[in-house]
Order: structure tokens, then sequence, then C-alpha cells
């Protein structure tokens, strides 16, 4: 049975770029084929994830199917790769905005963090 999984963000600073996340720093350990949900806190100083992207490297490819916007909302949701069978590790960028509705629309500042993602392999 898959595990579902939420990452709430509490708080952005635009200076750093830096997110406080809940669970800390955001890293987590999974096992492949979990859900997780990206959720934005009350009082965050974020208005939007605009996107959340693996960064290439040779354990790339953590998500599938890749993170999308869940409709008419702001939380992202995303799933393990089911295809790992051993253990893995992913750095990602949540990019995120703090501007108005207004400026939503019209290229907003996008801050970059980078959490990480452990992947156990799926027990059998």
């Amino acid at each position: 049975m898959s595990a579902i999984w939420t990452i709430t963000i509490l708080k952005g600073d635009p200076t750093t770029q830096q997110l406080t996340l809940d669970p800390p720093l955001g890293n987590l350990t999974v096992t492949a084929g979990d859900q997780i949900n990206w959720v934005i806190g009350a009082n965050a100083g974020v208005t939007a994830i605009i996107g959340i992207v693996e960064k290439p490297g040779p354990n790339h490819d953590v998500f599938n199917p890749d993170p999308t916007q869940l409709p008419n909302s702001t939380t992202w949701q995303g799933n393990i790769n089911p295809a790992f069978t051993s253990e893995t590790e992913e750095a990602y960028s949540i990019q995120w905005a703090n501007a108005t509705p207004y400026w939503l629309n019209h290229n907003p500042p996008v801050y970059t963090y980078d959490p990480v993602i452990r992947v156990q392999p799926k027990a059998i």
C-alpha cells in the first residue's frame, strides 16, 4: 500500500529564497509509488508554487508522473516513480512566488528552494 505524504510550506523568504517546510527542510524518506502533496500554509508569505522540478543528475526521474498543480488549488501533487527498485536520493526544486494575484499573471519574481527526497525500494 502506497503512503500519502504532505509537505507544508510554512514560510517563504524572498531575500534568501529559503522556504521553511514541515517536515523540516522538506526532506522525506519515501517508498516507490508513494504520493506527495505540497501545500501552502496560512500566512506563509507564499502565494503560489510555480513548479516542482527534478534537478538533473544520475537519479533523476524520481517523480513519475511529474508533479502538477491540482485544479482550482494552490496544492501540487506528484508520485514517486514506482519503478525504483533500489535506494536513491534526489534533489529537486520548488519554484515559488509571493506575488499578488495580478502579478502572478505578469512574470513575477520566481524563487527556488531545493529539498531532497530519499526513496526506499518498495517492499514486496
